[in-house]
């Protein structure tokens, strides 16, 4: 911890070890918070978030009142995104995904042709606002579905255009998206499970009672965890190399599109998972603990919302004027229209739907990471009934299918609006 001046202004900077000690207090507050109050728990709010509120505005107290800046090194953040990524690869055995089927398709298509509507909402909100039209892309897809890597990415180029502020206004764009994908997400879910009398009980398939029983022990070994959580660390640093070689082979290319074009380094994380849980099962050799999974899915989510939440930057807040939250409104009011009243049908309307609409509200309003925040904050309000097809289809949809059509359509209606 380091205090500093800056003018008449204070800073209070909280290295990475005080900031993790802050998070775990905030996700314990946020825990301790919605088991006090019958409405939060009847919105399903993920505990990281409550907690992370509370620090948020405690922040926003002393930088007000005190002119005192608070701010939290989260360098651990991206490694929490990585963590998570990996635990859902090593939950993706190629039977799984065969079983995403028609589910993962409907899904796939959805995020598809929403990011051709946000798009086009926002820029054709932002020019009846008066703003720059990349703006309103800023204001849609990028932001939104591609989170605060993607909208901090996009925003460079734009600046460095000659449009100043689109940094700012996209990050605040993709702030204000993990907190909306947050808040409407599981209450989407539950709306659909009672409105419908939904029973709650995920598919009944052989492959997955083999996944979910698969070195599923009673409580934690120590040694199962620790060689749980070595893989996990080993997809991590494995598939954080890959992205970073194949993203610089990218800009090699003439194509100037693909030379702004990257996959973030989750994917790859992810998809190395995925192969060595298969080359693992194939010589059965990888026995997968499920309760040493849960705890490292578990907490890496956890912490990674509430460095999200607790260290939104007061710069990025005074950027945010009427058009953007006007554009955010509409964008939110159309996740929900499409999540309830096309998708869910479509799935089928049982629990493993809703689950997956849950999911997919956040993924087409906060990324990858509030998709499954919702996905999980679901199940466990609902006696921990985990939909394991849910989980599948949303990650791989998020993970890697939804950016290989969301950023290159982007960057070509940026292009177009310069």
């Amino acid at each position: 911890m380091e205090l500093k001046t800056a003018g008449d202004a204070l800073i209070l900077h909280f290295n990475p070890i005080f900031t993790i000690a802050i998070a775990s207090l905030a996700i314990l507050l946020g825990i301790h918070i919605r088991k006090r109050s019958a409405f939060l728990d009847y919105l399903c709010l993920p505990v990281a978030l409550l907690g992370g509120v509370f620090v948020l505005l405690a922040r926003y107290f002393l930088y007000f009142f005190f002119n005192t800046e608070v701010v939290f090194d989260v360098l651990m953040l991206p490694y929490f995104f990585l963590a998570f990524f990996a635990t859902i690869g090593l939950n993706g055995s190629i039977p799984l995904i065969r079983q995403g089927g028609m589910a993962l398709f409907y899904c796939v298509a959805g995020c598809w042709i929403m990011s051709i509507v946000q798009n086009l909402v926002g820029i054709g909100m932002a020019n009846s606002f008066g703003i720059h039209p990349t703006f309103g892309v800023l204001a849609g897809a990028v932001s939104l579905a591609g989170g605060h890597g993607a909208a901090l990415a996009f925003g460079s180029l734009i600046e460095s255009n000659g449009i100043v502020g689109a940094e700012a206004f996209g990050l605040a764009a993709a702030t204000f998206g993990v907190l909306a994908a947050s808040t409407i997400g599981p209450p989407i879910g539950k709306y659909l499970i009672a409105r419908h009398n939904v029973k709650i009980e995920t598919t009944q398939d052989p492959i997955y009672s083999k996944h979910l029983s698969s070195g599923n022990d009673k409580g934690l070994d120590p040694t199962k965890f620790l060689r749980l959580f070595t893989i996990v660390l080993v997809c991590m640093a494995l598939g954080s190399w890959i992205g970073e070689m194949f993203n610089t082979l990218l800009k090699g290319f003439p194509l100037d599109f693909l030379k702004n074009f990257s996959f973030p380094g989750y994917i790859w994380v992810m998809l190395i998972a995925v192969i060595i849980r298969n080359a693992g099962d194939a010589v059965n050799v990888l026995k997968i603990c499920a309760n040493s999974l849960d705890l490292i899915l578990s907490l890496s989510l956890r912490y990674a919302v509430a460095f999200v939440v607790m260290s939104i930057s007061t710069a990025e807040l005074r950027v945010v004027a009427l058009p953007l939250v006007m554009i955010l409104l509409v964008q939110t009011v159309l996740v929900i229209i499409i999540s309830i009243y096309l998708l869910f049908p479509i799935l089928g309307k049982d629990y493993d739907a809703a689950v997956i609409c849950a999911g997919l509200s956040g993924l087409l309003l906060g990324a990858s990471h509030s998709s499954m925040s919702n996905i999980s904050t679901l199940c466990e309000h609902h006696n921990k009934v985990y939909s394991q097809k849910a989980f599948l289809v949303i990650s791989l949809c998020g993970a890697t299918l939804v950016d290989i059509f969301m950023l290159p359509f982007s960057s070509v209606c940026i292009s177009m609006l310069m």
